[in-house]
């Protein structure tokens, strides 16, 4: 279903060009054909009035006497050319011509009448050519409206295909983060499990089995049935989100300190600032609490360190967050070639809108610094 949503999306705008293209084409094509018609028509009355011409010259040089009458006629029918529907006009010439009578004072005022006929009739068609060419006019501008419009609709629709491509990849690339990092939570609890709780339970099993050395490590055995007690609540606190309303979230980093006070190998300074008047939305407090722990664990993991510093601040509208440790430190390069645990950090603060600063070097240890605007993500009071 979502595929041809997306077939749809990308075949839209080709269809809506396509149909655009169509109409205007037939839309130039239509006034092609009104032009070309005007441009025969205009030519096929020019020719009649040419005859026209050539009868009354034929006719008037019958009347060499009337030389006046001659130029009246010649000067209206010079300035006949320019102008298409001229048939009255021929009907009135041949009237006036198909008189036998020489031209008498009368005949001589009907001409007369005639070029006056002809001037007011060249001046409605003045009229009309001009309203026919701002016809033309709008109608260019009209098609010129129709292919911007078109274009901009073009525009518009690939805007729209290039965005649902971009949401589909940005909920891929989502869909595979969540994945990696839901394999990796489940790689460090198998970790947890099998490297830690069930050594420490083999051991405890095999003091059982040693009769003998019951009463003699009572005191080791119930210090690793209290360490495996620790281990679970921990690893159960781990996976569960801080969800509950009625603690705070500076209470469930406390929990996390202690944690990781209680189960590494490490000493964690650690320092908050304002926290008490922090009020985050469930899911913002989810990937905060995520991305403290991510930093933590991995310090555990990979940096060998004996000492972390470990600051919260936040100042409204800014929660930062700054860590320092004493370990082994690693080329930055390595973070794009082997991934040290960052990948989930960078997905929850991308969600987030924050950044993040990460400056370290073999035996140097390593310092981040990360900040993270909550100001669209806190609970108003």
């Amino acid at each position: 279903m979502k595929g041809k949503l997306l077939i749809n999306k990308i075949m839209r705008p080709s269809i809506v060009f396509a149909t655009g293209v169509l109409v205007v084409l037939f839309l130039l094509s239509f006034f092609l054909y009104l032009h070309i018609s005007a441009v025969h028509r205009i030519e096929e009355i020019n020719g009649k009035i040419g005859e026209v011409d050539n009868l009354i010259v034929k006719s008037l040089a019958e009347y060499p006497g009337h030389d006046s009458s001659l130029s009246v006629l010649e000067t209206s029918v010079e300035q006949l050319y320019a102008y298409p529907g001229m048939e009255i006009i021929l009907t009135l010439y041949s009237d006036v011509l198909s008189s036998p009578a020489d031209f008498t004072l009368a005949s001589k005022g009907d001409i007369i009448s005639l070029y006056n006929r002809i001037s007011l009739l060249k001046e409605k068609i003045s009229e009309h050519s001009v309203a026919r060419e701002e016809t033309f006019r709008v109608l260019y501008v009209l098609i010129l409206v129709v292919v911007i419009a078109m274009f901009l609709l073009l525009g518009i629709s690939q805007f729209e295909t290039f965005k649902v491509i971009q949401l589909e990849q940005e909920r891929n690339e989502t869909n595979s983060k969540l994945y990696d990092q839901l394999e990796k939570e489940r790689s460090l609890l198998a970790f947890e499990l099998h490297d830690d709780i069930a050594q420490k339970l083999a051991v405890i099993k095999r003091y059982f089995n040693s009769r003998n050395s019951i009463d003699e490590h009572t005191n080791l055995m119930e210090h690793y049935a209290s360490d495996v007690i620790r281990r679970v609540r921990y690893l159960s606190r781990m996976l569960k989100a801080p969800d509950n309303p009625d603690i705070s979230f500076k209470d469930y980093l406390e929990t996390l300190f202690a944690d990781f006070n209680v189960l590494s190998d490490y000493k964690l300074n650690r320092k908050t600032v304002g926290l008490g008047a922090l009020r985050l939305t469930p899911l913002a407090a989810l990937h905060i609490y995520r991305i403290i722990q991510e930093v933590l664990t991995n310090s555990r993991i990979h940096s060998e360190a004996t000492e972390i510093d470990l600051l919260i601040v936040y100042s409204h509208p800014t929660l930062t967050i700054k860590y320092k440790d004493n370990g082994k430190g690693f080329e930055p390069y390595l973070i794009y070639k082997k991934g040290i645990g960052l990948d989930s950090i960078k997905y929850r603060l991308d969600l987030l809108k924050g950044k993040y600063q990460l400056s370290s070097a073999e035996g140097e240890g390593t310092d981040i610094s990360i900040d993270i605007p909550v100001e669209l993500c806190e609970i108003s009071s």
